[in-house]
């Protein structure tokens, strides 16, 4: 039986010669429905209604020599279908189902005007009817495929396709719609395929291929694959559905750059350079405890793996000071880290582990002469129970190595290890994030004057971005045991610090700070203020 054939073997052989001449009559006439489609494309609107009309015409004749009339209404409601008259199709086909329900094309034809109309559910009971009735017409299928795929049944809709595509392996539209069911089944490795294989069929589809393909890369956290994916369907489906849905996917995929570079140009004072309580207890190559300096601080990176799930990071720092009386003090600090992320769930709670080594050299002087080496590993564990509720955990492990340690009990490289507890409340649609701290660190160095026990806890607010300003300020807490020091020295450190900045431009932002430390030991030489204000301009891209 062909594709458009009549299921009906009955009807020749059992009518008058009369009906003989009608069925072929009724062939051509459905000959004729064919080229309405083509003419659509080909001719334009005026030709298409002379077509029409040609067929109507053929109506008529056929009603004059007899047909029968559930055949004449039946390429009545295909006119009307084709129309988008779909009220009017719909309303002779019920009243066709209620004689010929055993008809397939009568229920194949209210099952598209019930998928013209949106109504899926409905289209799909009607089409599994013809289906059953025409088991070898492809159209059909691929018709009940659709009515599946758009109420995200890809489990059904699948073996459908799979059928059409034994047959047909380069029909572009069962491919496509086997590709987005296999998005929506998160096989996106089966979905590239499909999507991929149908643009190269059928330029026409490129739009909505790519449009999945997108939605695809961003299940798989390819963020930069994902809108490249949707660049290609905005352009493919200039003033289309699918250039509006394009831009709306794409306005929701996360800007991740594999390249990161940020410098900051400050000026800062200083009102206690050296952390002694008076001027007499200075080292001897200082006279001022107050001083300025300019910094640059840079910073630049490179993701090999960059998924919006995890990422790889690779990150180098340079921090440089001049002061402007005392040189000696001038500070250089050269950092490279190895950091990354992962998300997943637990318990269907999401969650991430935050992992980053970091090697650290810092010079002194005005030539920048070896000072220390510092080499640290961090490991946390975000929670969140919700989007505005979010726990971490972290664990910090440092040592520290001094050019010039000290002998004996002042000896100061250590090793330390600090675990610290925090909640994240975040509020005014996640803008501003409030913060709370509780902290551990044991500190054992190789003299005996430096080992500790600190204990601490700091709150925090901090803005993320609002009318182009963002910062941070915190209040923090310290106390330092010196469990086995020469001098049985205690520490109550109290501190906070705050910084405002204001985007200037996209890459440019001006910022301004302030921080107050006011430590409180039972040595005297250990016991002073510090204020530190700073002031500069920040690059970053």
């Amino acid at each position: 039986m062909s594709l458009l054939g009549f299921q009906k073997k009955e009807w020749i052989g059992e009518k008058s010669s009369g009906v003989y001449y009608l069925t072929g009559f009724w062939k051509w006439a459905r000959l004729v429905s064919k080229v309405i489609k083509a003419d659509k494309i080909a001719k334009g609107e005026m030709m298409r209604k002379f077509v029409i009309g040609i067929l109507f015409f053929v109506f008529m004749a056929g009603i004059a020599i007899g047909a029968e009339d559930w055949m004449v209404k039946l390429e009545q409601a295909k006119v009307y279908l084709d129309q988008k008259q779909y009220s009017d199709a719909e309303q002779i086909l019920e009243e066709l189902l209620k004689e010929h329900s055993g008809e397939w094309e009568v229920n194949y034809y209210m099952g598209l005007v019930k998928l013209s109309r949106g109504e899926n559910d409905s289209a799909e009971k009607f089409l599994r009817t013809a289906s059953q009735q025409a088991p070898e017409d492809l159209h059909i299928r691929l018709a009940l495929a659709l009515a599946l795929v758009n109420q995200n049944k890809p489990e059904l809709a699948k073996p459908e396709l799979d059928k059409v595509l034994a047959k047909d392996p380069d029909n572009a539209k069962a491919l496509f719609l086997r590709g987005v069911s296999s998005v929506q089944m998160n096989d996106c490795a089966s979905a590239d395929k499909d999507l991929n294989r149908a643009k190269q069929v059928d330029f026409a589809y490129k739009a909505q291929a790519s449009y999945y393909l997108g939605v695809c890369a961003a299940q798989e956290g390819k963020s930069e694959e994902a809108k490249k994916q949707f660049d290609q369907a905005i352009s493919a489906g200039a003033g289309t559905y699918w250039e509006d849905r394009a831009k709306q996917a794409r306005a929701f995929v996360s800007e991740k750059k594999p390249f990161f570079v940020s410098a900051d140009i400050f000026y800062q004072y200083d009102s206690n350079i050296v952390p002694v309580a008076e001027e007499d207890a200075l080292p001897e190559q200082v006279s001022n405890m107050d001083d300025s300096r300019t910094v640059v601080w840079l910073i630049g990176g490179y993701k090999p793996l960059i998924r919006d799930a995890g990422e790889i990071a690779l990150e180098a720092r340079f921090y440089d000071s001049w002061h402007f009386e005392e040189e000696d003090l001038n500070l250089l600090i050269a950092q490279a880290a190895l950091n990354g992320f992962y998300n997943f769930k637990i318990l269907d709670i999401p969650s991430r582990v935050y992992g980053q080594y970091m090697y650290q050299y810092a010079g002194l002087g005005e030539d920048n002469d070896y000072y220390s080496t510092t080499h640290r590993a961090n490991l946390a564990w975000f929670i969140a129970e919700s989007k505005t509720l979010i726990t971490e955990l972290n664990y910090q492990y440092q040592y520290e190595v001094f050019d010039e340690p000290g002998e004996g009990e002042f000896d100061r490289d250590n090793s330390s290890h600090q675990v610290m507890l925090g909640q994240h409340f975040y509020v005014w649609d996640n803008r501003l994030d409030l913060s709370v701290f509780a902290r551990y660190r044991a500190v054992l160095a190789d003299g005996k004057n430096y080992d500790a026990n600190r204990w601490g806890a700091r709150a925090m607010a901090r803005l993320v971005e609002w009318n182009k300003l963002s910062g941070w300020i915190y209040f923090d807490y310290d106390n330092r045991d010196y469990f086995d020091s020469t001098y049985d020295r205690e520490d109550d450190v109290y501190s906070g610090s705050l910084e405002v900045q204001y985007q200037v431009w996209k890459y440019l932002a001006i910022f301004a700070g302030a921080s107050y430390s006011d430590y409180q030991s039972n040595i005297e030489n250990y016991d002073y203020e510090r204020e530190i204000y700073s002031a500069g301009i920040r690059a970053s891209y």
